[in-house]
């Protein structure tokens, strides 16, 4: 179907006009090419030719003769309604336009709470950072308002945007609590806050991406560098040969190490929220990112700061014009989340009186006792509202359901609420059964009707089930009205393979007669509700019947789904294991993440800390939570680089071996083939850890007291000069090649993000991925051979007959690219080069009997 647009019709608002639309008059017509019916619209007072053959109308008398009056219509809320289909793929005239479009709706509200938060903690920080020492010791620290006065500004802001948006999940559930039911509906500035959760927790991470930024530039500060040459000026002074403070070293060591963390973790939550991420994600993994790791980023940012503050909460020089501390005020927010009952006595009292005022209001201008809150959220009217305009244009209301497809749904729990709205969104007319369904009628628009089940049947040709396995059965009473219906099967299971048989073939199995289609059960109650770009637009369906098939598939497409046919039922049992997995093909790379990680931290460990402190009682046992941490990073994220490539090379030899690809491959080189995406993945995240981590290094205290002690013993020992031209090659070069390996690895991460992997054709991402990637690999190595440089050959790098790290860790890079070259080599690359394309020189290929294009795709793919 396409949308025409009659030139006699500006569509500009005008006096008399209802919500901002002119009285219009709506056509509905073949079109010349008969690829359906056209939307034409047209002003009221132009007459339609001879050729047009109007099939309704609806003018604005009519409209004002309906059930709904002119006020009520004025007080109606497109936007959900809009927003709901796809219409950027119609095509329209630039210059017409159905409505003014709000700018960024869902963003109004999240960017007046930052900015609201932001000018307080601005203020706060400037009146005891800056204009406190002003006023009373007359000391002039303007000039940390750019950068010192904003870096304290951002933690604190973005570490309470982050606990908004994990705090009304807590209110919610003591209101469901308290209420004893979760079908109540809650307070609307309680739904349009968990309505903004996403944007709450993308502005956190912005702004903590800043103070990130800022705290990384603060080495290159001029007044960082006149401190520093201050404070080594005053050591000589003083004599002191050592500043170090070992409390200092150990909070300020700690306290990187958790930002680094929390903020690794916050960008994998915000990553996830990518649309093209968030498809490829199921409901259940998609809830573990935003939930777990969402809690473990507020927990370790809780930390961050609290370990910033570390003894300013006890220090009374630290409470400045009876305020407290920066550090202190911002960690008062975030404990308070988990525990709701924190509370104070008298805004809880407020927000109860709150929610019975709103509840009352609610519930005096509807029919019924109680209101769900789905029957609000996304049609955005008043439940009073008896019609609706549909996307096509037609009146939504009890009176016309007729002329409308009828689509019946037994149950009503969350799921076959938030379907029966989106299926009114459509344009289609809902019928709902249920075993009570005076009780049931409480929580639905009231255009929906709701009776029944044998009722819903005898109404519709289309039937969703939207009841457990168990419940079948209920249904077996109306087995003959069931005759011919498509019984569309939406359920899961609690764990995978948990029946022999698939629900859908169990239903199937139950009603024979009825044509059963599995389909919308990777589809949850929330992605129904909030729309598909909010969440997976796929839907896998399948079905026994084609003609069923084909008219489910139909139906998920008029919902701005995206079906999937998947063929026969017998792959129902495979669909309805989807929503079940949790990450199932990470698992494998990310236990051997760990395996490396805990390895390597293990290694470095005895040769760096164990080893100085048996041998010369040396404790750098400070070094732990950084710089240990910073040396494991990098053998792993290089380690799992070189297994990304050792995989295709060991698939390589064993094509050469046997002189054909038509041979399998073992089983543990076909998971590690398919699992290759992953380690990429992996290995691009420990490198950007590391990356951060070696960033932060100058920032430490441990540095700074090295450093002002090595200016004491120059100035001690006399040397004017202590430039050292192999140390400084060496160093820029390890920094240079470190930068320039990140950059190539953050092509092959970028376009692994199925979004920019689809404008990729075949050979552009085999360059990208293998070329690239093995140049990455090598400038990798080379960045680890120049970080050990003549260490190698030293007899005292040996420490307890241990190599060091770096030798460790590039030992198996090496034979990777050693084992490229191989491969590159003509004789090796024209052998396999031929075998790839299909010659077949192995010794049981006379005793064949089936030719090579009958054989598996399986077997010819490497990828």
């Amino acid at each position: 179907m396409g949308w025409s647009v009659c030139r006699h019709c500006p569509l500009q608002a005008s006096a008399g006009h209802i919500s901002g639309i002119p009285a219009v008059c709506l056509t509905m017509q073949r079109s010349s090419s008969d690829l359906g019916e056209v939307a034409t619209y047209h002003d009221e007072n132009f007459q339609p030719s001879e050729e047009e053959t109007p099939q309704l109308q609806l003018t604005q008398k009519e409209l004002e003769g309906g059930e709904m009056e002119a006020e009520e219509l004025s007080r109606m809320h497109f936007d959900p309604l809009l927003s709901a289909f796809a219409l950027e793929e119609f095509e329209l005239p630039a210059d017409i336009r159905l409505r003014e479009m709000p700018l960024f709706p869902k963003w109004h509200l999240p960017f007046k709470v930052m900015t609201v938060f932001l000018a307080v903690s601005f203020v706060y920080t400037f009146l005891r950072d800056v204009l406190q020492p002003y006023m009373s010791q007359s000391k002039n620290d303007f000039y940390k308002i750019p950068i010192l006065v904003l870096n304290k500004v951002l933690p604190w802001t973005s570490i309470t945007l982050l606990a908004l948006v994990y705090l009304p999940g807590g209110l919610a559930s003591l209101l469901q609590l308290h209420r004893g039911t979760k079908y109540s509906s809650f307070p609307v500035w309680l739904e349009n806050w968990m309505g903004v959760r996403k944007q709450l927790g993308l502005l956190s991470f912005f702004l903590a991406c800043l103070h990130a930024i800022y705290s990384l530039s603060y080495p290159m500060r001029r007044s960082y560098r006149y401190k520093l040459l201050n404070w080594a000026y005053q050591q000589v002074q003083e004599k002191k040969e050592s500043s170090w403070v070992e409390d200092d070293v150990w909070r300020m060591e700690i306290y990187i190490s958790l930002g680094i963390l929390g903020l690794g973790i916050l960008a994998l939550v915000a990553i996830s929220s990518l649309p093209s991420v968030t498809n490829a994600l199921n409901w259940r993994e998609f809830q573990c990112v935003q939930r777990t790791l969402g809690h473990a980023a507020l927990f370790l940012c809780t930390a961050h700061a609290l370990v910033y503050g570390w003894r300013k909460w006890v220090e009374v020089k630290h409470f400045v014009c009876a305020q407290r501390a920066g550090g202190a005020a911002t960690a008062k927010t975030s404990p308070g989340v988990p525990q709701s009952r924190r509370i104070r006595e008298g805004y809880r009292e407020r927000y109860r009186q709150c929610f019975l005022r709103s509840r009352n209001l609610v519930l005096s201008t509807s029919r019924a006792p109680r209101l769900k809150m789905d029957s609000i959220s996304l049609m955005g009217s008043s439940p009073a509202c008896k019609v609706s305009f549909l996307p096509n244009g037609l009146k939504n209301g009890p009176r016309d359901g007729s002329s409308k497809l009828s689509v019946a749904i037994i149950g009503s729990g969350d799921f076959s609420k938030s379907l029966a709205i989106r299926l009114l969104c459509s344009g289609f007319h809902v019928v709902v059964g249920s075993r009570q369904p005076k009780r049931a009628a409480e929580f639905f628009p009231h255009v929906v009707d709701v009776t029944h089940h044998e009722d819903a049947v005898g109404k519709a040709p289309i039937i969703f089930l939207a009841i457990h396995r168990e419940h079948y059965s209920s249904l077996w009473d109306i087995k003959h009205l069931l005759a011919g219906k498509i019984l569309v099967d939406v359920s899961n299971n609690r764990r995978s393979n948990q029946y022999p048989e698939s629900n859908a073939e169990y239903l199937a199995s139950l009603f024979p007669e009825a044509n059963v289609v599995k389909g919308f059960n990777v589809i949850s109650a929330w992605a129904m509700q909030s729309g598909p770009k909010d969440a997976s637009r796929q839907v896998y369906i399948c079905s026994n019947s084609v003609e069923a098939r084909q008219q489910v598939i139909e139906l998920a497409r008029q919902l701005s789904f995206i079906p999937v046919d998947m063929g026969t039922l017998s792959l129902a049992k495979e669909i309805e294991n989807m929503p079940l997995r949790l990450f199932s093909d990470w698992k494998g790379p990310v236990l051997t993440a760990v395996a490396l990680s805990i390895f390597f931290f293990a290694y470095s460990f005895i040769r760096d800390i164990i080893h100085p402190y048996m041998k010369n009682r040396q404790s750098f046992f400070y070094k732990i939570p950084l710089e240990m941490v910073n040396r494991t990073l990098p053998v792993v994220a290089i380690t799992l680089l070189a297994l990304v490539y050792l995989a295709g090379q060991l698939a390589a030899a064993h094509q050469l071996f046997y002189n054909t690809k038509f041979r399998r491959f073992p089983f543990w080189l076909q998971g590690w083939l398919q699992s290759r995406k992953q380690l990429g993945l992996l290995s691009f995240y420990f490198a950007c850890i590391h990356v951060l981590y070696s960033l932060c290094l100058p920032m430490r205290r441990s540095e700074r007291y090295l450093l002002l002690n090595m200016a004491y013993q120059q100035v001690h020992a006399n040397i004017e000069n202590s430039w050292n031209e192999e140390e400084v090659w060496r160093v820029e070069m390890y920094v240079s090649f470190g930068i320039m390996s990140l950059g190539l690895l953050s092509l092959l991460a970028v376009t692994s993000i199925p979004s920019v992997n689809s404008t990729l054709n075949w050979r552009e991402f085999s360059f990208i991925q293998s070329t690239l990637g093995y140049i990455a690999l090598l400038i990798a190595t080379l960045h680890a051979l120049l970080f050990g440089w003549k260490r190698a050959f030293e007899e005292e790098s040996y420490r307890f007959y241990m190599p060091p790290t770096f030798i460790v860790a590039v030992a198996l890079p090496v034979t990777v690219i050693v084992g490229k070259a191989v491969l590159m080599m003509p004789c090796v690359a024209w052998r396999l080069k031929r075998i790839r394309r299909g010659r077949d020189d192995s010794q049981h290929h006379a005793g064949r009997e089936r030719p090579a294009a009958h054989v598996s795709p399986e077997r010819v793919t490497i990828m």
